[in-house]
């Protein structure tokens, strides 16, 4: 671009290009190399690359094009090159051929080396980052041959899949558990962090009033018992004794108060869970009363999560929560470096020193999917968040897997208080325009699956005779486009879409825009940090839509008080019909699983009526990995990944 080079480099390649052999030509490109080295240009190699491909069993014919571009004349899905073949003869590769029907092995081979979110018609699914794939599968070689990691705690079988791994004996009380994740922590402020991933990072250091057992049971944690009196008005919590914050101070009845009165001020994320609560009162100092205007049935989930976790009421004056927390957990935090790692130490006074299995634990921030199977294959990880198309690999690596439908979905949201998202016709043509199962069985490969409902199957909330509802709302671009011409918008429209910057999320967000462009919609992606996405679209509503996961609280009610209720912080429209409102209601002042769970129903049914913002368009599956050793792990019902109880064999 700067125009300029040495007069002597620039006389040489005239001569270089005017002598006709290659022998004749070498000398004078060999004195401009030498000439280059002396004058510096403006553009200078680093390295040469080698060039590296992977490819499918079937596939010949092949070699590495001279010109450095990628030339698949003669390329053969089953026969490969032959000495009569019209391209001339190549070196046969003796492979065994496997041709799917329907399946052109060279548009496969383009499509998985150039990362197209779409693979051709009739070929078995290939996930978008099949690169990765093929260097995992190349690492995993590499493991075997050189023999792999050792042995630890008895637990699982080597390269085995799980849903929980109880507690091993002989596990190490001096280990570190070390955990990747792709999103960091966007505040260690319970009450003030934008993303519903926080809670990842916050289990550590907050106790909670009440606990969430794998299994779903409310269990007791700093309350030690609960009653629901006055007509379901009121609820009385008594306090676990002799539980300090990691200041030192006493957690008693007024810091509980405290605590609960900042979750429900305005500047609260997690306000709409606790609109109940009318007042909290000290009745002593081991015992609090909230007065409600009922809803005690799902309060007591609420309390399970961020909005029952308790801060010590000093740290609150001081005011520096968002990156010093100070809570009455297993473990403190002792170094915290944004946008890398936070690592934890037990807290020599905590109320329950038996799930403090191990000494310290560091959490990591590895956004790059690859990244963290490889941390994981060198012992830098003991477990780590892996994609669907890991899981083979991890396991050829020797990785145990742990995975099961969790209640964490996909899901399309938009501003309905914007036009044209206002209008439910439009709504409803995007639902149709979506293929939910192309993305959960297809592009996610079976590890997401496709529903409407915002509840797993196993929920008591989950409505059986409906299903997974994709006869509501059916794959159907032909009434998608009927509808749009009805709301006016015969041609389509246009908007703008945040995805976060993370492989899965954005390979959904690609299949979405693209099935939304066969209907005419023209959905722009805007690619950004997941804690820059919550903050824009929910705080501060910039943005027509978002593809996002939603990992609810282990209550159902949470998925209607944190995104689809008016006030909820997962709808920047603030706008959802009135009959939905009272329907959830009703459903929060219900107190037993049975009275509550035909109130979910209709709540259901009145969502496939309307149309609401935001849609589930799969319900994920938990798929993480970990090193022989770790035990302690099950499938936490709330959708965030909780420690605690985590033990780490000697092994590691």
């Amino acid at each position: 671009p700067g125009g300029k080079a040495s007069e002597k480099v620039m006389e040489l390649p005239e001569k270089a290009r005017n002598a006709v052999s290659e022998e004749g030509r070498a000398p004078f490109y060999q004195w401009i190399s030498r000439e280059l080295i002396d004058y510096v240009p403006h553009v200078m190699p680093i390295c040469m690359q080698d060039r590296i491909e992977g490819f499918r069993d079937g596939v010949s014919g092949l070699w590495v094009y001279p010109g450095g571009g990628r030339d698949h004349r003669g390329d053969r899905g089953e026969q490969g090159l032959t000495e009569s073949s019209e391209f001339g003869s190549a070196p046969a590769i003796d492979v065994t051929v496997w041709t799917p029907p329907g399946c052109n092995h060279v548009q496969r081979y383009l499509y998985a080396y150039s990362l197209l979110p779409f693979r051709p018609g009739g070929c078995p699914p290939m996930d978008v980052r099949a690169r990765s794939a093929i260097a995992l599968a190349v690492s995993a070689a590499l493991v075997s041959a050189c023999g792999g990691g050792g042995g630890g705690a008895k637990g699982p079988e080597a390269g085995g899949t799980v849903k929980n791994v109880p507690v091993a004996a002989g596990f190490d009380k001096n280990a570190e558990f070390s955990w990747g994740y792709t999103i960091e922590v966007t505040s260690f402020d319970p009450h003030r962090g934008s993303s519903g991933f926080d809670q990842n990072w916050l289990f550590p250091v907050y106790d909670r009033l009440v606990y969430s057992s794998p299994d779903g049971t409310l269990k007791p944690m700093l309350a030690t018992s609960w009653e629901v009196g006055n007509g379901g008005d009121e609820l009385t919590l008594t306090l676990r004794d002799g539980v300090t914050f990691h200041d030192g101070t006493p957690l008693d009845a007024t810091a509980v108060k405290t605590s609960l009165d900042r979750a429900r001020d305005d500047e609260s994320v997690v306000k709409s869970e606790l609109t109940s609560v009318k007042s909290v009162e000290v009745v002593d100092e081991k015992t609090v009363r909230l007065k409600l205007s009922g809803g005690a049935g799902a309060l007591l989930g609420s309390l399970a999560d961020r909005a029952g976790m308790i801060i010590s009421p000093a740290a609150i004056k001081k005011g520096k929560l968002d990156s010093e927390p100070v809570g009455a957990g297993a473990y403190t935090v002792l170094e915290n470096k944004p946008g890398d790692r936070v690592r934890y130490g037990k807290y020599d006074k905590y109320w329950d020193p038996s799930v403090q299995r191990a000494a310290t634990m560091t959490f990591r921030v590895m956004s790059d999917d690859q990244t963290r199977l490889n941390a994981l294959q060198t012992g830098e990880l003991t477990m780590a968040l892996i994609r669907q198309n890991q899981v083979q690999p991890a396991k050829q690596m020797g990785l145990n897997v742990l995975s099961g439908e969790g209640p964490t979905f996909y899901a399309f949201s938009v501003n309905s208080s914007r036009k044209p998202f206002n209008d439910p016709k439009v709504r409803l043509a995007l639902n149709l325009a979506m293929d939910r199962k192309a993305i959960g069985e297809g592009l996610l490969e079976g590890f997401c699956t496709p529903q409407i409902q915002p509840w797993p199957s196993t929920s008591w909330a989950y409505d059986k005779k409906l299903g997974n509802g994709l006869d509501k709302w059916p794959h159907d671009p032909a009434r998608a486009k009927k509808l749009l011409a009805e709301a006016g918008y015969p041609n389509g429209f246009t908007f703008t879409s945040f995805a976060a910057n993370i492989t899965g999320y954005q390979a959904v967000a690609e299949a979405v825009q693209a099935q939304f462009a066969k209907v005419g919609v023209t959905m722009k992606l805007k690619v950004v940090d997941p804690g820059q996405m919550a903050k824009q679209y929910n705080i501060e509503k910039s943005a027509d839509a978002s593809v996002f996961g939603y990992s609810p609280t282990p209550d159902p009610q949470g998925v209607l008080d944190r995104v689809l209720l008016p006030n909820a912080t997962g709808n920047p429209g603030g706008k959802a019909p009135e009959r939905l409102v009272e329907l959830s209601d009703k459903a929060r002042d219900a107190v037993s699983e049975q009275e509550r769970a035909p109130q979910y129903h209709q709540i259901m049914a009145q969502l496939v009526e309307e149309v609401p913002h935001a849609v589930p368009i799969c319900m994920q599956h938990r798929t993480e990995a970990f090193r022989d050793g770790v035990s302690g792990l099950s499938i936490y019902p709330g959708g965030g990944r909780d420690y605690r109880g985590v033990a780490v064999g000697k092994a590691n």
